[in-house]
Formats: C-alpha cells, sequence, structure tokens
C-alpha cells in the first residue's frame, strides 16, 4: 500500500509504503514529498518504510532548522542528490544539508540549486544509508576527532576534518609514528603498542584516547 499525504502538523506521515509492493524512483527523476526532494543516480526503493516529517531538534552538534526527515525504518543506501527548501532568513546563516547514517550527523558539500534558489542541493556518492535529513549549522568541532575511546581490539577510529600528518605519541611525548591522513573516517591499528593511555596530535592540537 502506497499513500501520500501532505499534512503538516508538528509531526506528519508524509509517505508510507507497505510491505506488499515497491516504490521506485527512477534514476535522475525528481521524487517529491513536502520540500525534500530525492534525485537517486540509480532506481531507487523504498518498501514498508514511511517518511515523517518531524518539527523537534534531532540535529546534535550545532544549529538547526526545525524540520526534519525521517525514515522509520532503514532505507536502502542512496546514491544521487539530496535537495530540501529553505527560506531567505535561513540561507543566511551558512546551512548545509545535514544527513543521519544511524551513527551520526554527516554535513553534505551544499549549494544553492540552479535550477531553484530556494532549494539546497548535496550529492551523496558514498551510499550511505540515509535515515534522517535535516539543514543544520554544525559547530566546529576542531581538526580531528577520536571516535573511540577507549579503543575497540586496539583499533583506534578517529575523524579527521583537516588533512595533514599527524603523530601517535607516548603521553610523555615519545614518539610511536607518524601517519598522513586525507579528510574522513580513518580506522588505525596500534595492536603492536601496549595497553596504555596515548596522545594523538598534528602539532597544534593534542587528544588523549585509551588503546
Amino acid at each position: 500500500m502506497l499513500t501520500l499525504s501532505f499534512c503538516l502538523s508538528a509531526n506528519a506521515q508524509l509517505l508510507t509504503v507497505g510491505s506488499e509492493s515497491d516504490l521506485t524512483i527512477l534514476g535522475g527523476t525528481d521524487f517529491t514529498v513536502d520540500q525534500l526532494v530525492l534525485v537517486p543516480a540509480r532506481d531507487y526503493s523504498i518498501r514498508n518504510n514511511s517518511i515523517d516529517l518531524t518539527h523537534s531538534t534531532l540535529f546534535k552538534g550545532g544549529k538547526s532548522v526545525s524540520r526534519t526527515y525521517v525514515f522509520q525504518e532503514n532505507p536502502m543506501p542512496f546514491y544521487g542528490n539530496v535537495m530540501t527548501g529553505i527560506s531567505a532568513a535561513e540561507q543566511s546563516q551558512s546551512y548545509s544539508l545535514q544527513l543521519y547514517d544511524n551513527i551520526r550527523w554527516n554535513a553534505l558539500t551544499t549549494k544553492s540549486s540552479l535550477s531553484n534558489p530556494q532549494l539546497l542541493e548535496g550529492a551523496v556518492s558514498n551510499g550511505k544509508i540515509t535515515k534522517a535529513i535535516t539543514v543544520g549549522q554544525a559547530e566546529s568541532k576542531g581538526d580531528f576527532e577520536i571516535l573511540t575511546n577507549p579503543a575497540v581490539n586496539r583499533i583506534v577510529t578517529i575523524q579527521i576534518n583537516s588533512a595533514g600528518e599527524y603523530q601517535f605519541l607516548t603521553v610523555d611525548g615519545k614518539l610511536l609514528m607518524n601517519q598522513k591522513f586525507a579528510e574522513g573516517i580513518h580506522q588505525v591499528n596500534l595492536s603492536r603498542f601496549a595497553h596504555a593511555t596515548y596522545l594523538l596530535t598534528n602539532r597544534i592540537i593534542s587528544k588523549s584516547f585509551i588503546l
């Protein structure tokens, strides 16, 4: 069963697709529900799921608009473009599209749509599950974040926000290893080192973690 609704209450169910049939959006085709536009790069199916609009704040780590689109079940990984409407006041606040993948919010490189300047547009190229979509202004996280602290099985996961050379040190400053990181999420195997507290630094910022 496929149901479309355009009720704009505080929490509105905008789209429901039952388990008996798929809603398939053809690759390169615009699919619009409320102010959300999905343009998949390849055929994209929704089954046994719903898209809800909530005006409660779900975005963490910064300021966001009070409008978030949420898949109630995990959808298929999405490749393609995401667009959503934004007001003139919101445009002046350097907002970007933010996607939640069940672990963290991820900002897309965002621009005004060429077809409609009142739409923000961003490309999803890594095929992640997109459980929720909103427009937000993230707080600066600095050059890097240690995502697993303590490390898991002696593997530390770090998020690099500023590419460059990083160093792993003992707490008394002894160099263990140098490594260059591009922007993104990295898992570093430190199994050859003893269980202890160590430092990760880019010579500007140092953060400790437990191995």
